[in-house]
């Protein structure tokens, strides 16, 4: 983690003696000098975890999202993404909906080309959370916040490559929890602390332009460490790490200078135990539409 912090603050350095340009794809996708970018985003996502043995844990719901970005100058831009989330979480017959703002995230991104036919891309999400997490347990559904309850930074870095006229390229991206996540049930005093729960993700993605956007392919490959909670005095470990693999397709279709209309799907399995647990099957789907308006 800090070797990759290391890089990304070195990259502004080396940016001074930078004479190639920057390679332009979606996946990479960075705002352009002295433009505005206002990009809203509906994504549907729905999951199912069965264990062996019985036991079937069942998600799916959608989240809004609306994003601001600034273009700084040829290397950098910065801006911020809002969201509200709506889903429903099913486990031996009791509910839980999640629902509310989610985690307020600013980020910044930058480019740099060290030669023809290859740039450097890379940045950092910092997520704050307005409040602590509190879930509801008063009603025969369960209510949880949409927050984490905890702040984070997810520095990330990548590279692409020129193949002909195609784009092949690779991200690295980790989160780094900066304090413990503070969870809270509505009508107790008491508070618990969460730790843990990190995930590094590693992507893949070949990307084939065309006259009026680019389709694109991507595998990707995440690990999700245990999380730990104190509550009391008492720490109790989550087992719940495991890994995931998926691919996914995206496209963006330009419409006019100014308007770029974004689709794209992901399918993903479990590919371990879900920590103690064994599992017999498992699915994660995501399909989300974008826009993306510059003025």
């Amino acid at each position: 983690m800090k070797s990759l912090v290391m890089t990304l603050a070195a990259l502004g350095l080396a940016a001074a003696a930078n004479a190639a340009t920057p390679i332009q794809s979606e996946f990479f996708y960075q705002a352009a000098p002295d433009s505005n970018i206002l990009a809203p985003e509906l994504n549907y996502g729905s999951s199912s975890l069965e264990a062996k043995g019985g036991g079937k844990l069942e998600t799916s719901g959608q989240i809004l999202n609306l994003t601001y970005e600034r273009g700084i100058n040829e290397m950098w831009s910065a801006g911020a993404t809002l969201g509200y989330t709506t889903t429903t979480t099913e486990f031996g017959g009791s509910d839980t909906d999640t629902k509310g703002l989610n985690d307020l995230t600013i980020f910044a991104k930058g480019q740099t080309a060290f030669a023809e036919g290859g740039s450097m891309h890379f940045g950092a999400n910092l997520l704050f959370s307005p409040s602590d997490k509190e879930t509801d347990n008063t009603s025969a559904t369960a209510e949880t916040d949409a927050v984490s309850g905890g702040n984070s930074l997810q520095p990330w870095i990548g590279y692409q490559w020129l193949m002909g006229a195609n784009v092949l390229g690779a991200k690295l991206q980790m989160d780094m929890l900066l304090g413990d996540r503070t969870l809270k049930t509505k009508g107790s005093s008491i508070e618990s602390k969460e730790s843990g729960g990190t995930t590094t993700e590693m992507s893949l993605f070949y990307e084939i332009p065309h006259e009026m956007g680019a389709v694109g392919f991507q595998y990707f490959y995440q690990t999700v460490s245990e999380t730990e909670t104190e509550t009391s005095g008492t720490t109790t470990k989550g087992n719940d790490d495991y890994t995931v693999m998926g691919l996914g397709v995206y496209s963006p279709y330009k419409f006019s200078e100014t308007a770029t209309v974004i689709g794209a799907l992901n399918y993903a399995k479990v590919t371990s135990d879900y920590g103690t647990t064994e599992l017999d099957s498992s699915s994660i789907m995501e399909l989300s539409v974008a826009g993306r308006f510059a003025f």
